[in-house]
């Protein structure tokens, strides 16, 4: 069972091998920004996961795809990937001191087989000021993140609580869910290598 990752995030990746799983990388060229709906942000954030698994399918059509989109969501508005350090700050002073939710989506595709999975996580984040703020974005550069801030660092302390049902869908990937859907599928979870 080949599976290929379509994402080109470091972190995504570094999930994966953590969890043990095997996987080659193919980027889908997708124009994200088309896809997103603020009145249906966990449809958008499924229907680009599905858009990058069926890009990765045409490439590698006998192969297990994993396509996978993040996206925070507070009160109407969506925050994707901030591209600029402009737009992280402007995304975290909105954020700062509100619950926001922070969708993870999974698509995975294999021969005539498709799972489809969207982890909901609730973000608390402390209130902060311009300055701390400011601070973090010099310091980690959460660029191309969802939300602006990356958990698995110094993004932590950015929360003061978080509610999720698998942490790691907050660092990019629901991994409990994918691991079962795999293992029903066949994955041979710690195979003997020789």
């Amino acid at each position: 069972m080949n599976i290929i990752l379509a994402s080109q995030s470091p972190n995504r990746k570094k999930l994966l091998l953590k969890a043990g799983i095997e996987f080659k990388v193919f980027v889908p060229d997708i124009e994200e920004k088309d896809f997103i709906n603020p009145k249906r942000p966990s449809y958008s954030c499924l229907q680009l996961a599905r858009l990058k698994a069926l890009k990765a399918k045409k490439k590698y059509p006998k192969n297990v795809i994993i396509g996978c989109d993040q996206m925070a969501f507070l009160k109407g508005k969506l925050f994707g990937k901030a591209l600029t350090k402009r737009q992280a700050l402007e995304n975290l002073i909105q954020l700062q001191g509100k619950t926001h939710n922070l969708f993870t989506a999974v698509c995975i595709l294999w021969e005539h087989k498709s799972f489809n999975y969207i982890s909901k996580s609730s973000m608390t984040m402390r209130g902060l000021t311009v300055k701390q703020i400011k601070n973090y974005i010099s310091k980690e550069k959460p660029l191309f993140a969802a939300g602006s801030y990356h958990i698995e660092s110094s993004g932590i302390s950015l929360f003061k609580k978080i509610k999720s049902e698998d942490f790691n869908s907050i660092e990019g990937l629901p991994l409990i869910q994918i691991i079962n859907q795999l293992i029903k599928w066949g994955y041979p979870l710690f195979q003997d290598p020789y």
